[in-house]
């Protein structure tokens, strides 16, 4: 086989037709060698980094008591939350991105509202928050540049696995996963057949779940939390055993907070 390769090495077409890899034996060395398009991998350029920022969704949540809207985004395959939030009662706006934000007082008609700005630095992004008051609707800028006028992208690519490792799911008192399974677009859907053919959840059980990533944890909570009825909101709340390592954030529960104003249930052990 050795002799094989160091005579003949073998190459395997890329799916784009128009690069290949080539696999040899170096017979000095005595080691196996790989070129890529015939240069040595050592030698190529660095990848350069996508730092392009994409949108991705805008999650409104809002109620009769306040207006919450999360505008989410792709940046480096990892995915970053604006929220933009205002208390009808209180008249009072919040502007927050990771743990920077900012609040303002008044009626949102209130011309010296806006732009509300807010920067974050490790990202050196700059974030803007207008107000129309015809439309009556929020108009979000990053670094100048509205925030629907972004390219799309649907998700992040995570560079680590996504999969429920363990632990048992209900909603609505069915159970739709037990064990470990890998994530794809479709799982939320299966799940959500099973539990009440396509009903709206008003009852999530978690036990013993654990997750393979950050990225995943938030990003089921995320999806579980799309599944609640707005109008009844979640009734029932339960996570037993809650044996996941990895970081969740705040923008997968938001979500859960604001679907939940009348939560009869909540049980966490």
């Amino acid at each position: 086989m050795k002799a094989s390769l160091a005579a003949k090495p073998a190459k395997h077409l890329l799916k784009d037709y128009q690069n290949f890899l080539s696999i040899s034996y170096d017979t000095k060395s005595e080691r196996p060698t790989m070129t890529f398009n015939g240069k040595n991998p050592d030698k190529l350029p660095p990848v350069k980094q996508d730092q392009m920022i994409y949108q991705n969704k805008i999650v409104d949540i809002s109620n009769h008591e306040q207006r919450h809207l999360q505008f989410h985004t792709v940046f480096d395959n990892e995915k970053q939350v604006i929220t933009v939030t205002y208390i009808k009662k209180r008249q009072m706006l919040q502007l927050k991105f990771g743990k920077n934000k900012q609040i303002a007082r008044g009626k949102l008609s209130k011309p010296s509202l806006f732009p509300m700005k807010l920067q974050h630095d490790l990202l050196n992004w700059k974030v803007s928050l207008q107000y129309v008051v015809d439309g009556d609707k929020f108009i979000l800028l990053i670094n100048d540049k509205p925030f629907l006028s972004l390219p799309f992208k649907a998700n992040a690519t995570s560079a680590e696995p996504m999969n429920v490792e363990e632990g048992t799911i209900k909603l609505n008192g069915v159970q739709v996963h037990d064990g470990w399974c890998m994530w794809t677009e479709d799982t939320i859907v299966g799940w959500y057949r099973l539990a009440a053919d396509l009903q709206p959840t008003t009852e999530i059980n978690l036990s013993h779940l654990r997750c393979s990533s950050t990225n995943m944890i938030n990003t089921l909570i995320d999806v579980l939390g799309r599944t609640i009825d707005e109008e009844q909101g979640l009734k029932k709340l339960t996570i037993d055993s809650f044996s996941d390592h990895n970081s969740l954030q705040e923008w997968p529960l938001e979500q859960l907070l604001h679907k939940s104003p009348h939560l009869e249930h909540l049980e966490i052990r």
